[in-house]
């Protein structure tokens, strides 16, 4: 199984978007951004959990490895 790009972490009223690779720091770079709302453990990215399904979303397409919980998701279809 390939490394994750991002670790994602629930925190209970934000999710951390924690890059583990130069491809998803650029990533977020592009596609959120330093200065999008609060975010003050970046290059980790904070952000609201209703946006989160949208984001894996976008990494996926991109071609992003992603692991959530210790998981490594590979598609957003329910099992």
């Amino acid at each position: 199984m390939d490394k994750p790009d991002v670790v994602i972490r629930n925190e209970g009223s934000v999710v951390l978007l924690e890059p583990q690779s130069e491809q998803a720091r650029d990533w977020l770079d592009e596609n959120i951004g330093q200065d999008n709302g609060y975010q003050p453990y970046w290059p980790t990215a904070v952000c609201e959990s209703r946006y989160v399904e949208e984001i894996i979303h976008g990494m996926f397409q991109d071609g992003l490895v992603i692991e959530v919980n210790g998981r490594t998701i590979v598609d957003m279809q329910p099992a």
